[in-house]
């Protein structure tokens, strides 16, 4: 089905914003670190109106994302003083009366809680005081720096989502990654909702009569030249046979997960347009055990996934969800119990540290962890665009040597079907990869090497040797399957991760953190904490 192409109007002049300091917002931060995974990120080139601007007045990114009631694509860029924004719509005469009415800037302060909790240097300077061994070295040492510089700490506000987009994120959350979760919520959109609109890269585009303001790509650029924005498929839209289609594009065991999850959502709200998103919403602020059970009650939300969809669209600010990342984070706390790393998973485990965290920052807990997560995280997490379709499209070509990140900046490696990639660490939360055929190294500090096996055809593969299975402790590695099915092409995700999948199901095994905390994916599951 073909798009309307639209244009952004001209920057500043056209554009909307607000006042805000990168200290109480920054996009960067706050965007792409596993919050929502619907953003497509794009770098930018100076506008030539642009030259005589500071350098630290001109934003260097766009974030955009297409928004359903009304349907229309929101950007947003940043400066040192403020946050611009723009809504385009499908017809032209819908982007005034937008503007006009305030529907986006309601939209946005809402979205970042900008009224609810307008300064967020007070809660950094509350986190600090009762909080000196974490949050006392996250201090705001960042004037004069562009926005995107000055480190992951800065700026990171929770965000209030969509509960039903929300929940679906979430439940594919499941033993997966940030990039990988981004690409299967576009799929659900690229699939099942039509374009809405497509527009050009933001660094080369300019209403016909005005131009082009930069150079186009060349024929050879890998730099994509259009994105085409779906909206995210609204429940009642979705058929009542789904897994099946949901396997076809990736979503592996997930897909029952969802699957089940809408019929029993159908049952309890309706399936007219909005039931479910209305009846979804009025869970917000509800009782924390009242709506945690409601939730668990869901095929595929566990614990975790409970905590974290309470906490980002629930209106549940204070609760952490526990996960590896906050796990290694509470472990490496000076006052965490010694007692407790050692223990086994379990549901009396989760409450322990959950309950040590929330004891050290307060009633705002969530929005802390928020922090600290961010930190932990590799840079680039969202999309930089997409050559010819946005999301669902292909880059030109992916090179063989690029960067790929780790979820908890610890060294990994992982391996795709037969082909290894070695991954090391460079510098703070990333690593380099390889593609060349290394030698790989036992799976434990005490596991022997693998040792190469040769099949009927003659080829020889890597078999690690059996060892036996243990409960999950504080402090053991993580090993994360994917689906088995699950089928990641280039084309599949949105441009910008750097890096592509073979057919196979690929794994990840995160090596231990000597003072980390790691649960085993399949214990884990086995728990209903990490769903």
């Amino acid at each position: 089905m073909s798009s309307i192409t639209r244009h952004r109007p001209p920057f500043p002049s056209g554009w909307s914003s607000f006042p805000i300091s990168p200290s109480n917002l920054t996009l960067a931060n706050t965007l792409p670190i596993g919050q929502s995974f619907l953003w497509h990120r794009h770098q930018l080139l100076p506008e030539a109106a642009e030259l005589d601007t500071p350098a630290k007045e001109i934003p260097t990114e766009e974030f955009s994302r297409a928004l359903l009631d009304p349907p229309r694509v929101v950007c947003l860029r940043q400066t040192t003083s403020r946050v611009y924004y723009t809504a385009i719509y499908p017809e032209e005469t819908q982007d005034e009366l937008d503007r006009r009415g305030g529907v986006t800037e309601k939209w946005l302060r809402d979205y970042f809680h900008l009224d609810k909790y307008p300064s967020l240097e007070a809660m950094y300077a509350e986190w600090r005081e009762r909080d000196p061994n974490m949050f006392g070295r996250l201090e705001m040492a960042y004037e004069g720096m562009k926005v995107g510089e000055g480190g992951r700490a800065r700026g990171v506000r929770l965000l209030r989502q969509d509960p039903w987009e929300c929940l679906i994120a979430f439940i594919t959350s499941t033993n997966n990654h940030i990039p990988r979760i981004a690409g299967l919520m576009h799929r659900l959109g690229t699939h099942f909702s039509p374009p809405l609109l497509t527009l050009p890269d933001p660094a080369h585009d300019a209403p016909p009569a005005a131009g082009p303001s930069t150079p186009p790509p060349t024929a050879d650029s890998d730099v994509p030249t259009t994105t085409t924005y779906h909206l995210f498929p609204a429940p009642h839209l979705l058929p009542v046979v789904l897994e099946q289609t949901l396997r076809d594009i990736g979503f592996g065991y997930r897909a029952g997960f969802i699957e089940s999850s809408l019929a029993t959502l159908r049952t309890e709200f309706g399936d007219g347009p909005g039931d479910i998103e209305r009846g979804l919403a009025g869970w917000r602020g509800g009782e924390v055990d009242v709506v945690r059970e409601k939730l668990i009650g869901l095929k595929g939300v566990g614990r975790k996934v409970a905590d974290c969809v309470m906490l980002m669209c629930l209106d549940q600010p204070h609760l952490i969800p526990i996960d590896t990342h906050l796990s290694a984070i509470a472990a490496r706390h000076p006052l965490f119990p010694s007692r407790l790393k050692n223990k086994p998973m379990s549901k009396a485990l989760y409450d322990e540290v959950q309950e040590f965290l929330l004891d050290k920052w307060g009633p705002m807990g969530g929005w802390a962890q928020a922090v600290m997560f961010a930190l932990e995280l590799p840079d680039a997490t969202v999309s930089k665009g997409a050559k010819g379709s946005g999301a669902g499209s292909t880059p030109k070509k992916t090179p063989k040597k690029g960067t790929v990140m780790s979820e908890i900046g610890t060294p990994i490696k992982a391996e795709e079907g037969e082909d290894l990639v070695k991954l090391e660490e460079v510098g703070e939360g990333s690593a380099q990869a390889w593609r060349t055929p290394v030698k790989e190294p036992g799976m434990g500090l005490d596991s022997p090497a693998p040792t190469p096996t040769r099949s009927r055809n003659g080829s020889t593969s890597k078999r690690k040797l059996a060892t036996p299975k243990r409960a999950a402790t504080m402090g053991d590695q993580v090993k994360t399957e994917e689906g088995e099915g699950d089928v990641f092409t280039p084309g599949g995700l949105p441009a910008g991760y750097g890096f592509k999948r073979t057919r196979s199901a690929a794994r990840v095994e995160l090596q231990r953190k000597e003072s980390g905390v790691g649960v085993l994916a399949e214990d884990v599951k086995g728990l209903g904490l990490d769903e």
